[in-house]
């Protein structure tokens, strides 16, 4: 049965990743926090990944699979998610990405805890060639005395991170700031992004 307090809307636009899809959906429906949604925006794949999708969403009632009918972009599938979105906090996750077991749960806590408009997570790019990972964005902890502060108190490499992904938003915080993507461009992440790390009275860091 889908959860009944959804803690968690995880949204993730899909357009052919059918290599990828599996792991990072099993990265997300295992998760130790299990009142989750998880919103999945196919943007008329060409390959195998809506099928994968809706045989994945067949054996667990909390994964959503829509599907865009045209190709629209990685903006407007996220906006598609967003609009539906039931969970108190928002996670985006790429779906060429995985995540780690206990992610949500300590986002979701760390994010509680210091009631907080987002949080920023550090992340790892992983090396398909060399089976290495690079770890990121440790410069975020620099010049830092708490775990929470304002966009004016944070390092300035803090905007080097653009991206959707390695955030947790509260869905209130986006609602009221009418904080949505623009759609049809490429790199939509960069407004998206540099908007609500301004807007955000608390930012926390896990």
């Amino acid at each position: 049965m889908p959860a009944k307090n959804i803690k968690v809307s995880v949204i993730i636009p899909v357009y052919n990743v059918e290599e990828y899809l599996p792991k990072c959906l099993d990265s997300v429906i295992n998760q130790t926090l299990k009142e989750i949604e998880i919103i999945c925006i196919d943007d008329c794949s060409t390959d195998n990944s809506w099928e994968i999708l809706q045989e994945y969403a067949s054996k667990d009632d909390r994964i959503i699979v829509l599907r865009q009918e045209t190709n629209r972009g990685l903006g407007a599938a996220r906006n598609s998610g967003l609009k539906i979105a039931k969970g108190k906090y928002i996670c985006f996750i790429d779906s060429d990405d995985w995540v780690e077991i206990d992610l949500i749960e300590k986002a979701y806590n760390k994010t509680v805890l210091n009631n907080a408009d987002i949080c920023m997570l550090e992340y790892k790019i992983y090396n398909e060639i060399t089976g290495m990972y690079k770890q990121c964005l440790s410069q975020m902890y620099k010049n830092r005395t708490s775990d929470v502060c304002t966009y004016k108190e944070i390092n300035n490499a803090i905007f080097c991170h653009f991206a959707a992904w390695g955030k947790f938003y509260k869905h209130d915080f986006l609602t009221r700031n009418n904080l949505i993507f623009p759609e049809g461009i490429f790199f939509e992440d960069v407004s998206f992004s540099v908007k609500s790390i301004i807007l955000a009275d608390r930012i926390a860091f896990l």
